[in-house]
């Protein structure tokens, strides 16, 4: 039996894609029967983890250089005595690098799912996962193996376009565009909504945030803010594309949801954006080339599908849950089995 304990040092203020694929991983891990799995993250993350995985809250919302959270987190990893200790983000990662070897005694891994401007402190790990190609670069000269994010399949029955265009009283002879995400600065959807002004498309953002007081002013007739939604992927399906406007991203889940659907993904150059093609990556420098990036696109649709179904394929195949846990539980047994390093 291995003892496993996740650890999220996010600040409980929102969940996010990184939030949530913890939570699928650690659902799929707890099916593993020689897998004892514990997380230790915020309480507001409890309710995304059911049993037999086991909770435990500490105040994550201190920062990574607080001594108090630093001194929670020791006492509860001297409590629960893991054989191996998986920190997910840099927040994460950066206190699992303090901890004294001596007092928590368990082997150290960790899953960069961003970039950062220093990623230093992942040297002090005994292994370390990338969610992409691009995050493994930003790590280097730190080794690492990418290992993806996976995403369930939907299993509610998708909603038609002319249902969603009737429920948000947008026109469904136009194109129809839908972003998925957190209303956050970084997604750039005040850039995306500026581009759509004087476009023939009808676009619908899925998800809250800080932002979206200061978004409201750009709805118009054919741009909608649809707030929080539950599986979001049901909007997805027969949209036209969804689009990625972000400033970065460490590998988008929502991009992962789409391309499962055969949904069109368009998308500025951040990380994961390698599994699709290079036509269907768009310029958001500013709302102006956004805007003639997509005027583009939308011209050649049923081209950039086809030259999409390798990608779709890839989500298809590659991108469920029990092929990245599987290979998580390889590497555990793997780091296991031969001797820490001093």
């Amino acid at each position: 039996m291995i003892k496993l304990v996740l650890v999220i040092a996010s600040n409980g203020k929102a969940i996010g894609g990184m939030e949530k694929q913890v939570a699928t991983q650690a659902r799929y891990l707890a099916m593993h029967k020689e897998i004892d799995i514990t997380v230790v993250a915020h309480a507001a993350y409890k309710e995304l983890f059911t049993a037999p995985v086991r909770f435990c809250a500490i105040d994550t919302s201190r920062s990574r250089r607080n001594p108090f959270l630093l001194w929670h987190l020791t006492r509860q990893l001297k409590q629960l005595q893991p054989d191996l200790i998986h920190a997910h983000g840099h927040k994460a990662t950066a206190l699992l690098a303090k901890l004294n070897k001596q007092l928590v005694v368990a082997r150290r891994i960790a899953t960069a799912h961003g970039t950062k401007k220093s990623s230093n402190f992942f040297a002090n790990m005994d292994y370390v996962f990338a969610v992409s190609k691009g995050v493994q670069n930003s790590l280097l000269p730190i080794q690492s193996k990418v290992i993806g994010n996976a995403v369930e399949p939907c299993t509610d029955s998708a909603l038609s376009k002319r249902d969603i265009c009737e429920q948000y009283e947008l026109n469904s002879s136009l194109p129809l565009l839908v972003a998925c995400g957190r209303l956050a600065p970084v997604k750039q959807y005040d850039r995306l909504m500026t581009a759509c002004q004087n476009l023939d498309v009808s676009l619908l953002i899925c998800g809250d945030g800080p932002e979206r007081a200061r978004l409201d002013h750009l709805q118009t007739p054919h741009i909608r803010l649809a707030g929080e939604i539950n599986q979001a992927q049901r909007m997805m399906r027969h949209a036209d594309a969804l689009v990625i406007s972000s400033d970065r991203e460490g590998f988008s889940l929502s991009m992962i949801e789409a391309l499962q659907q055969n949904t069109l993904v368009l998308s500025t150059k951040v990380s994961g954006t390698d599994l699709l093609p290079a036509a269907c990556l768009i310029d958001a420098s500013n709302s102006d080339t956004l805007r003639n990036s997509l005027q583009e696109k939308l011209a050649r649709l049923p081209e950039l599908r086809v030259q999409s179904e390798p990608a779709f394929k890839f989500a298809q195949e590659q991108c469920a849950p029990e092929l990245l846990v599987d290979s998580l539980v390889k590497q555990y047994h793997t780091l296991l089995s031969t001797e820490p390093t001093a």
